[in-house]
């Protein structure tokens, strides 16, 4: 049928777990060839480190690389071990994690990876009624000319998540940010599924007829 997915397909045995793979590539593995590690003294459990490996030598090789696992199996320690090690210059982000929700983006967190959130989660230093998202810096001159720039806690945290080796933020955040194209050398989209209502809620497409009434024939946010 038309939702048959096309490619090479293959079982590859990880431990006590079974990967079915689908390559547009001819794709040949040897678990030994390959070694993963983790940051911050996380450790793998049950089949985790051969699925890590695996994942490797998939991004080694492809551009994209999609992956369905069943609830419990531990996505985010393999999305953590996958940006583990990868290597960035001075002009790129770091590898990014995009999560759905700050629950998850909590999550990561909680493992020590950094986090950058939005300006509405922090306060406005010279005005406590105000967060960052509406504080008189981005009405009236820019960011760095605030006497509190170097204190700000949006920003402090913003700067600390840009120097670190992974960065985890959400969707939204990352769209408004950096826009849909992101440059950073690996880009981990958790919840994956999400990203499409995410994208068109962010990226609305309006068509009008010519003439003086504007009649709107297309809104993507309805769609």
């Amino acid at each position: 049928g038309s939702n048959r997915v096309r490619g090479t397909y293959q079982q590859i045995q990880l431990g006590t777990s079974t990967a079915e793979l689908w390559t547009d590539i001819p794709f040949t593995f040897h678990l030994e060839d390959y070694a993963v590690g983790l940051p911050y003294g996380l450790t793998y459990r049950d089949d985790q480190e051969q699925i890590a490996v695996l994942l490797e030598a998939l991004l080694a090789s492809h551009r994209s690389v999609f992956v369905d696992a069943p609830t419990g199996i531990g996505k985010s320690i393999l999305a953590i071990s996958a940006a583990t090690g990868t290597y960035t210059d001075d002009e790129s982000l770091p590898p990014l994690i995009l999560t759905s929700n700050h629950g998850l983006q909590q999550q990561y967190t909680s493992f020590g990876i950094s986090s950058i959130t939005g300006r509405k989660n922090w306060p406005c230093l010279l005005d406590t009624t105000r967060t960052a998202e509406n504080a008189i810096c981005t009405t009236a001159g820019a960011p760095a000319d605030c006497t509190h720039y170097r204190v700000c806690p949006y920003f402090v945290q913003k700067r600390a998540g840009l120097e670190s080796a992974i960065v985890v933020t959400n969707y939204h955040y990352a769209l408004k940010a950096w826009g849909v194209s992101p440059n950073t050398p690996l880009l981990i989209g958790d919840e994956a599924h999400s990203a499409e209502n995410i994208l068109r809620e962010n990226a609305t497409l309006k068509v009008y007829l010519p003439g003086a009434v504007k009649k709107e024939l297309i809104d993507h946010t309805s769609a």
